[in-house]
C-alpha cells in the first residue's frame, strides 16, 4: 500500500512538471529589435501588373521578393507601396520567396511620397522600409 502511495506522489508530480515546462515554453515571445529588423535584406524584388481580360475585371499587381532572415522568428506581414496594400504569403520556405498581390487600395496612399515600400511584421510594431530604387518592374502579363 506504501509503495503504490509513492508511486502515485511521482506520477503526479512528473505529470505537474511536465506540464509547468510546457506551459512556459508557449509564454516565450521574443522581442523584436529594430536591430533586427534592419538586418532583413531584400532582394529580387519585382512587380508585374496583371491585366484582366475580362471586361470589368480588375487589374492586379503582383509583387515577389527574397527575404534573407537569420531571425526566423521574424516574418513579413504586408506590404504598403504608393495606392497597393496586399497581404504576403510565403511561396517557398526554403528559400525565403515571399508574394503579395494586391489591387489599388481604396483607403488613403501610405507611401506615395516616401518613395519606399513599407513592410510590415508580424507581432511588432516596427517596420521595413525598402527604397523603390530596389523595385524592378517587369513587364505586364495579359490575362485571356
Amino acid at each position: 500500500m506504501k509503495k503504490l502511495y509513492i508511486l502515485r506522489i511521482l506520477v503526479l508530480s512528473l505529470v505537474v512538471s511536465c506540464s509547468s515546462s510546457k506551459n512556459g515554453a508557449v509564454g516565450i515571445t521574443a522581442s523584436i529589435t529594430q536591430d533586427m529588423v534592419n538586418s532583413l535584406k531584400v532582394s529580387n524584388l519585382t512587380w508585374q501588373e496583371q491585366v484582366s481580360g475580362v471586361q470589368g475585371g480588375e487589374n492586379m499587381i503582383v509583387f515577389t521578393f527574397k527575404l534573407n532572415n537569420n531571425d526566423t522568428h521574424i516574418s513579413l506581414d504586408s506590404l504598403y507601396y504608393l495606392d497597393y496594400a496586399c497581404k504576403l504569403n510565403v511561396k517557398n520556405q526554403a528559400t525565403g520567396i515571399y508574394v503579395g498581390r494586391s489591387v489599388k487600395s481604396k483607403s488613403q496612399p501610405r507611401t506615395k511620397e516616401l518613395k519606399s515600400l513599407v513592410f510590415t511584421l508580424n507581432n511588432s510594431d516596427l517596420n521595413l522600409s525598402v527604397s523603390e530604387t530596389e523595385l524592378n518592374r517587369l513587364e505586364p502579363l495579359y490575362m485571356p
